[in-house]
């Protein structure tokens, strides 16, 4: 009797990489200028994340940097899902239009944005960059995430 060997990726398969959030009121595309801007990065934008269950749009801008070994992404976490109901009053003309603010990462909710960057840096490299991501006068606060206390990293794996 021939015995059964399983593997699982998902055990042996675990990415680094450091988590940013940023607060601010700038669109996406205003927020990767300015990030490029000040940080001497080349975000463009790639693609978006379409989640299938509420339908949720989420920008995502990347930017790889070949000479340092960097890869860096900045991704909405917030989107704006509209959706139109049909008037139901005799003497309305007009539908209702709804619309829900929803997340990509439910934990960070009050984050509008997160920045990944992957690459082996140290522990001063990240404090120098949170100082550099707090002094631009469009954020309003900026933070390093522990990824340990995140439940859902799959979400952050590109």
């Amino acid at each position: 009797m021939k015995k059964k060997h399983h593997l699982s990726l998902e055990d042996t398969f675990e990415e680094s990489f450091h988590l940013f959030t940023i607060y601010c009121e700038e669109e996406s595309y205003r927020m990767a200028f300015i990030l490029n801007r000040m940080l001497d990065l080349q975000l463009q934008k790639t693609k978006s994340i379409v989640r299938k269950k509420d339908l949720g749009e989420f920008a995502v801008y990347e930017y790889l940097d070949h000479s340092k070994y960097q890869h860096w992404y900045l991704v909405s976490n917030h989107s704006l899902l509209k959706s139109e109901m049909p008037a139901t009053d005799l003497f309305s003309s007009s539908n209702t239009i709804f619309e829900q603010k929803i997340h990509y990462v439910k934990e960070l909710k009050k984050a509008p944005y997160l920045l990944k960057f992957d690459a082996e840096v140290d522990a001063s490299f990240l404090r120098n960059l949170l100082k550099k991501l707090q002094s631009i006068p469009q954020i309003y606060t900026a933070e390093l995430i522990n990824l340990a206390q995140l439940k859902n990293q799959k979400l952050l794996i590109f």
